[in-house]
């Protein structure tokens, strides 16, 4: 291996040190807010642990992304998250992100929509999915993407599209 070579590696090796807390990977464990450097909570949802109010926010599900720089820039969802509520801090809750997952790049029309979808017909908090919001149904089963929150395993998982349908705010609009 060359000098050139080495130096190469070497530099690649820090730089990948460098950024990996804002990779998917590097979030989890973390506790936020706040959160690294340049990602703000752009959308979030509540999901409850057991009965009563002090459990009505043990879980969550939250998109970390980039806040729009200039005037008419739309932000960009860079991290989907599963959490779970450690505390609070200055009357703002606290969260251990339990898993983290780049989103779907969405087509056109589409929107991340949490905490308003119904997993096989049951209404469901802990569901995170890409719907499309048209027409003058109730809910729209147009969805291309979706994962389920496991409170168990802290883990984002998999859910055929198939299986879910999210409200349509647009519908008889």
């Amino acid at each position: 291996m060359t000098t050139r070579t080495s130096l190469r590696a070497v530099v690649a090796i820090l730089l990948a040190a460098w950024i990996s807390p804002v990779l998917a990977g590097g979030l989890i464990g973390r506790t936020v807010p706040p959160y690294p450097s340049g990602l703000t909570e752009q959308q979030g949802s509540c999901i409850s642990g057991g009965p009563g109010h002090s459990h009505v926010c043990d879980y969550g599900i939250a998109v970390l992304g980039k806040a729009p720089v200039r005037d008419g820039e739309i932000a960009k969802p860079l991290y989907v998250i599963g959490q779970r509520m450690v505390g609070n801090h200055k009357d703002r809750p606290r969260w251990r992100i339990t898993d983290a997952i780049k989103p779907p790049r969405v087509k056109r029309g589409y929107l991340l929509e949490i905490a308003s979808c119904r997993l096989d017909g049951d209404s469901e908090l802990s569901v995170i999915a890409a719907v499309v919001r048209y027409g003058e149904e109730e809910y729209s089963s147009d969805v291309i993407w979706s994962r389920r929150l496991d409170m168990a395993s802290g883990r984002l998982l998999p859910v055929k599209a198939g299986r879910i349908e999210c409200i349509n705010p647009a519908a008889g609009i």
